[in-house]
């Protein structure tokens, strides 16, 4: 195969039902002909699998390749960013789902709880946090967002978080930044100033929905700081 082109087809899957079990199943005959073919003591594991953000897939990779569930691999994840990995974390498998798919999600969730004229607003914060590389400035960027959107008002506590996000935003992204007071224009204002309605979003949980319950350490730390902000902000009005 030549450098950068694009891979060879070796499998494809046909159906209707995209569920975790299904894709398992599908992946598990893929490397039971492998290992027919190319021995058992000569299967390897890939060292990453890449998707377009399905998650029943990405979790049925790390069964199927890595023997690994997707907390295990939220865990294994934690200790490297947080530097207590060990070499078998580091080598382990990798599932990447990239970042247009990821702000694709994003931008979906915006809609669901910002009005259209804000949803620039929310858009921001996951941006910045994509663009962040160590787990101390997504922790320190993570609380700053909760302050914000926690205050109920411009307090001196959620003005000051509210720059320090901007500031980050115009080092990121020096070339297209908003000012503190954003400016919307009126066209944008009057197609939609209507809340958005949450029964939309609510009528189904789907499987994807489920698998995302999930404890983990990155979700106890964005809990623990989104506490820590609440009393931050109980104590400015005290």
């Amino acid at each position: 195969m030549k450098l950068k082109s694009s891979p060879c087809r070796v499998a494809e899957l046909v159906t209707t039902n995209q569920s975790e079990p299904t894709i398992t199943n599908w992946l598990q005959l893929i490397r039971y002909r492998e290992k027919q073919i190319y021995g058992y003591d000569k299967v390897t594991a890939p060292c990453m699998i890449v998707s377009d953000r399905s998650l029943p897939l990405l979790i049925a990779s790390l069964m199927v390749f890595a023997g690994e569930s997707l907390r295990e691999f939220m865990e294994r994840s934690w200790r490297i960013v947080s530097g207590r990995a060990s070499e078998t974390d580091l080598y382990g498998l990798i599932i990447h789902s990239g970042l247009s798919h990821f702000m694709k999600d994003c931008k979906d969730n915006c809609k669901k709880y910002y009005r259209k004229e804000h949803q620039w607003f929310g858009i921001t914060f996951f941006r910045l946090l994509a663009a962040f590389n160590r787990l101390d400035e997504v922790r320190r960027l993570f609380y700053s967002i909760c302050i914000v959107l926690r205050a109920e008002y411009q307090s001196p506590l959620c003005r000051f978080h509210l720059e320090r996000i901007f500031d980050e935003n115009k080092k990121y992204f020096p070339a297209e930044h908003h000012n503190v007071e954003h400016v919307q224009d009126s066209s944008s204002a009057e197609e939609d100033t209507t809340d958005p309605d949450p029964r939309k979003y609510t009528t189904e949980l789907t499987e994807e929905d489920a698998l995302l319950q999930q404890a983990s350490s990155f979700k106890e730390l964005v809990m623990d700081l989104d506490v820590k902000a609440k009393r931050s902000l109980r104590q400015e009005n005290v």
